[in-house]
């Protein structure tokens, strides 16, 4: 037979265990998370462009379909569960791109400016 603080042992040592236990499905849910995803991808853009002059800006490359498409990209946003916006311009038109998560596949590349009348694009980031 237990006794009153055998129980209350075993009840701390259920009680660790089960936090430990949603920790980790807390943290396996956010690697999966539009807000994870948005994350590497904000942190890998602002050190890039914190690498670039006045001259250059950054031009992303998307593929879908066989087809790829070049976006001016000036902001990204997310929307949980799983969707990442990318809004900017592909061949000069407003456009908006919706990926899912588990469909990101895309090029960052630093063109210069072809103009000196304006600065370069920076991309902006947020949530929708």
């Amino acid at each position: 037979m237990f006794d009153r603080a055998s129980c209350d042992q075993i009840m701390k040592q259920i009680n660790a265990e089960n936090e430990k236990t949603f920790k980790a499905f807390q943290e396996a849910a956010y690697a999966r998370s539009a807000e994870h995803v948005f994350d590497v991808i904000r942190k890998e853009i602002e050190q890039k462009e914190k690498d670039l002059d006045h001259e250059h800006e950054i031009i992303m490359s998307f593929t879908s379909f066989g087809h790829s498409v070049s976006m001016y990209v000036e902001a990204i946003k997310y929307k949980e569960p799983h969707f990442i916006f990318f809004y900017g311009l592909i061949d000069n038109k407003e456009s908006v791109l919706i990926q899912h998560v588990s469909q990101l596949s895309f090029l960052i590349t630093v063109e210069r400016i072809q103009t000196e009348q304006r600065p370069p694009r920076r991309i902006g980031f947020g949530t929708v």
